[in-house]
């Protein structure tokens, strides 16, 4: 029965760090809020990599080209769409495309074991494949779904217009992507994650404070969360 906390200390665990009243746009989906941000700043640099510099409004466009590309294979809510891109401009692209598409994305890391990659696309269902060119594994190269290269098809995906398909629903809900455990239990296991949750991490954050003077750098592998 003894209070093992005063009360300034009770209020600084349970208000002061425990708060999760953080308010963010939580009805927002990821790829709504980057359009926001390319409409805001179209010519500032959104993403660097070697000597490639992409701006805000060249990335929105080719990943509204990629769109509806997808959309054109069948892409939509629900639908996961899996990449095996090398990191580069166009793995960012594919995230965002595929999203913009309506569907989830599933990365697939070609230097994966040939059997854990065949498991990835039987067991999230992957639907449609985005790859950039080179050789695949074999897994990969014997996807029997539709798939779009960014290399073999840039004819392709040039034409089609550089503005968002149109009739494709936002909702913060909806899967965003599926990520795959390591399989340290013996099989590993797709977490799915909604817009809402990847948004209320990096909007609903109160411990760093980003500005347009800041630069984030990738380090980790796109099939880690």
């Amino acid at each position: 029965r003894l209070d093992l906390m005063d009360g300034a200390e009770r209020a600084l665990l349970l208000r002061d760090w425990g708060r999760n009243d953080a308010p963010y746009p939580r009805d927002a989906a990821v790829h709504r809020l980057f359009e926001e941000q390319a409409a805001a700043t179209p010519g500032a640099v959104a993403v660097e990599f070697d000597d490639e510099r992409v701006t805000y409004a060249e990335l929105d466009a080719r990943a509204n080209r990629l769109a509806r590309r997808l959309r054109a294979l069948g892409a939509g809510p629900e639908v996961r769409v899996g990449f095996a891109i090398a990191r580069s401009v166009e793995m960012v692209v594919a995230m965002l495309g595929i999203l913009k598409a309506g569907a989830a994305y599933v990365p697939l890391d070609a230097a994966l074991p040939d059997e854990r990659l065949a498991f990835m696309l039987e067991d999230a269902e992957v639907a449609l494949l985005v790859t950039a060119g080179g050789t695949l594994p074999p897994a990969l190269a014997a996807f029997g779904g539709a798939r779009v290269d960014f290399v073999a098809d840039a004819a392709a995906l040039e034409a089609e217009p550089a503005n968002a398909p149109p009739g494709v629903e936002a909702l913060p809900d909806a899967l965003a992507y599926v990520i795959y455990t390591s399989g340290s239990t013996g099989r590993p296991k797709g977490v799915g994650v909604p817009h809402r949750g990847v948004v209320r991490l990096v909007r609903g954050a109160d411990y760093v404070e980003m500005g347009p003077d800041e630069t984030v750098l990738q380090m980790v592998p796109s099939s880690f969360d």
